[in-house]
């Protein structure tokens, strides 16, 4: 999935996981996120993944942050 967000214009900032809790975190960024991330679910690509990624994802929560300077 990393080459394919990257394909398109994604950035991927970082990824963490909590084995306690069963959790995968993953951080990602484009300057029109809405636009690309239609693009790329809507992309043959996408569909093309075999088996399907999303068969992972239990309860998937996507929201929007904005960086804080820590200087």
């Amino acid at each position: 999935m990393v080459p394919l967000r990257r394909l398109f214009g994604f950035k991927v900032v970082g990824a963490w996981e909590s084995a306690e809790t069963d959790t995968f975190v993953w951080i990602i960024s484009h300057d029109d996120f809405v636009s690309a991330d239609r693009a790329y679910y809507q992309s043959p690509d996408r569909a093309a993944l075999k088996p399907d990624p999303a068969r992972h994802i239990l309860e998937p929560r996507t929201f929007f942050a904005s960086p804080i300077p820590l200087d």
